[in-house]
C-alpha cells in the first residue's frame, strides 16, 4: 500500500477481475476479489463517453444490465475511493 492507504495499480495487478460473458448480449457480471476492495465502475464507449456509474457493495459479484446499449466495445474503469482508476477491461457486446 502506498501512504495514505491507496493502493497501487501494480497491487491490482495481481488481483482477479473478469468481466464475463465476453461478448455479452444483455447482461455482464463482474467477478472477482477487487470488488470487495473498489467503490465503483464507470461503464464508456469507446468514444470515453460515461455511460453507466455503478457504487460497490463490497460484494465478490456485480451483475450489470447492457441491454439497451448498442453491439460494439465498451470500456469499465474500476475505481478506488479517491477516483483513481485501478483497473480498465474492454468487453464487447454482440447479440
Amino acid at each position: 500500500m502506498l501512504s495514505g492507504g491507496v493502493a497501487s495499480v501494480n497491487e491490482f495487478s495481481k488481483t482477479t477481475f473478469e468481466i464475463v460473458p465476453n461478448p455479452a448480449q444483455d447482461m455482464i457480471a463482474l467477478q472477482g476479489e477487487l470488488l470487495a476492495k473498489t467503490s465503483q465502475y464507470v461503464l464508456r464507449d469507446m468514444n470515453g463517453k460515461e455511460l453507466l456509474r455503478v457504487v460497490s457493495k463490497g460484494l465478490n459479484s456485480q451483475t450489470l444490465n447492457v441491454s439497451n446499449f448498442p453491439n460494439g466495445t465498451y470500456m469499465l474503469d474500476v475505481y478506488a475511493d479517491e477516483d483513481e482508476v485501478l483497473v480498465r477491461k474492454r468487453f464487447v457486446i454482440a447479440r
